[in-house]
């Protein structure tokens, strides 16, 4: 089978690594695999290195207008058997190009919550007719994570629910005697709560505790980033940038404590809350939608852009002797190991693929 991904970005966040993890996985089965890629970046460096053939089209540029034709043709000339699109535009111009081409599509939205439209403006009028115009041409829409309005559209959606899997390195881990390193992980924007995290730094200056921040800002002439240095600085405290960091094993092995505060609106099924529970963290996060869908009553969760909340929480497990932090990050692992297998998330991704092509080739 041709099968052909299509990503939201260049840049190698979450949704670029389910799209990666899931190209591996349909090539193991001896399918043929190419991407569709937005521009160059981390992204199509990983996708290099993999051996993966990719095709630079603007689909999140212009509002993807230039995307039509030379997406069109791809399809035609390769004679693609099925398009694997991630991501809301992508998604959008997926449904139409699979019409145009009597392509199966399979649509994964890796952002479940309703999005934030009020900061584009007119383009959000453009993305929203757009969306509920061709939602009735998916094939099949996989949803990351549980949330109401999913739940609600199931039915004339045909959406499913497929968590994201995490592969377990099955390593042997060291618990803390005490808590002392803290970490986040993530781009470095506003969107991720940063600002409350280095607030809480302040508040806890007399404590002998750091924090690790792993992760760049893309944003032009990194604003956010600046703007967080500058605060680090004026207030002494105890935090240092690391920057990006691909290899997993060397972020987790440095710190105690995953923090993931980001706000409302702006996650699907946040891959680094799994991970740390995998490899054996403990996780304090925010109480946004997405992340409570993930963690359910495991983790420290705290009150969304709460300074004093966060703060307390902090101090809450720097009093934790090795015995219960050790059965806290022993329970947070059974779970996570549990519920977010690698290997379920392929199979039914599998199986979907195998029903849309029987499907298509009986008719």
């Amino acid at each position: 089978m041709n099968i052909l991904m299509v990503s939201a970005s260049g840049n190698f966040f979450g949704g670029e690594k389910v799209l990666l993890n899931l190209s591996e996985y349909f090539r193991s089965l001896d399918h043929n695999v190419e991407i569709i890629v937005p521009f160059e970046g981390e992204f199509t460096l990983e996708i290099t290195k993999r051996n993966f053939k990719y095709h630079i089209i603007p689909i999140k540029n212009s509002f993807s207008i230039k995307a039509f034709y030379p997406f069109y043709r791809l399809v035609k000339d390769n004679n693609f058997d099925l398009i694997h699109s991630h991501g809301y535009v992508p998604n959008q111009i997926s449904r139409i190009i699979s019409q145009i081409t009597d392509k199966p599509v399979v649509c994964l939205l890796h952002v479940i919550q309703d999005y934030n439209w009020e900061n584009l403006g007119m383009k959000s009028f453009y993305y929203k007719i757009l969306d509920r115009m061709t939602n009735a041409l998916t094939s099949k829409i996989i949803n990351v994570a549980v949330s109401k309005p999913v739940s609600n559209s199931a039915k004339y959606l045909k959406a499913e629910i497929i968590y994201n899997g995490v592969s377990n390195p099955d390593q042997s881990y060291d618990y803390p005697e005490k808590i002392k390193v803290f970490a986040m992980v993530g781009r470095i924007v506003n969107i991720k709560g940063i600002d409350t995290v280095l607030k809480a730094m302040k508040k806890l200056k007399d404590h002998d505790i750091k924090l690790l921040l792993y992760g760049d800002d893309i944003t032009p002439k990194k604003k956010w980033k600046n703007k967080y240095i500058k605060y680090i600085n004026e207030n002494d405290l105890n935090v240092e940038m690391m920057g990006y960091i691909k290899d997993p094993q060397e972020i987790y092995s440095r710190f105690d404590v995953l923090i993931h505060a980001s706000k409302e609106g702006h996650e699907g099924c946040p891959l680094v809350l799994i991970e740390a529970m995998i490899r054996k963290k403990l996780v304090i996060y925010s109480r946004i939608n997405a992340s409570k869908s993930v963690m359910k009553k495991n983790g420290i969760p705290f009150s969304t852009d709460d300074v004093t909340d966060l703060t307390d929480k902090i101090k809450e497990i720097l009093t934790w002797e090795k015995t219960k932090i050790k059965n806290k990050i022993q329970a947070d692992f059974d779970y996570a190991n549990k519920r977010f297998s690698l290997n379920k998330f392929f199979k039914k991704h599998e199986n979907i693929v195998k029903r849309l092509y029987a499907k298509k080739n009986i008719l």
